[in-house]
């Protein structure tokens, strides 16, 4: 894999240093816990886009936290046997693929909203001041992975997925 460090290429290094800042900027403002996280497209490749290894994100500090992906199905360029995957690569890679003129995804576990995903109901304003932060859409509930059974690309048998995630989510949007 390329490195900030090791590749004389200004744009991709700066692009390392946004992810990285980014990540410490997102976490220190509380909009990431341990768990969310942010990429960016390669600066170069539209094909491509760079995401942390699964580590908290006030945790990046280096290039080599970072790798990079194929939007076209969320498989490592330089898959390595000690860096591990964070496995929302997926919904990344199909907002990649759906939207082009996206550069950036922020995946939070907000805590504000988790109890309206798992609750069964619809969200709804309870101050007139109050906002909606999407359309009603459905909830995110835990299930099986697209399709009702363990689909390739999901590691582990019984792996259990997002219903409001990747592929789905764009197919209805």
């Amino acid at each position: 894999m390329s490195t900030a460090s090791s590749t004389p290429d200004p744009i991709l290094k700066q692009t390392y240093r946004d992810l990285i800042n980014g990540s410490h900027i997102l976490h220190y403002h509380k909009v990431l816990d341990a768990y969310g996280h942010l990429s960016l497209r390669h600066p170069h490749n539209p094909t491509h886009f760079l995401l942390s290894r699964s580590i908290a994100p006030a945790l990046i500090t280096a290039s080599t936290d970072i790798m990079t992906y194929h939007i076209s199905d969320a498989s490592p360029i330089n898959p390595t046997s000690t860096a591990k995957d964070y496995v929302e690569r997926f919904i990344h890679s199909e907002i990649y693929k759906r939207h082009p003129t996206v550069q950036a995804i922020v995946h939070s576990h907000s805590p504000d909203l988790i109890p309206y995903g798992i609750s069964g109901h619809p969200v709804e304003g309870v101050l007139p001041y109050g906002g909606i932060p999407w359309d009603g859409g459905p909830g995110l509930g835990y299930c099986t992975p697209l399709g009702g059974g363990v689909e390739e690309g999901f590691p582990g048998e019984g792996y259990q997925a997002w219903c409001f995630i990747g592929a789905k989510l764009w197919r209805e949007a």
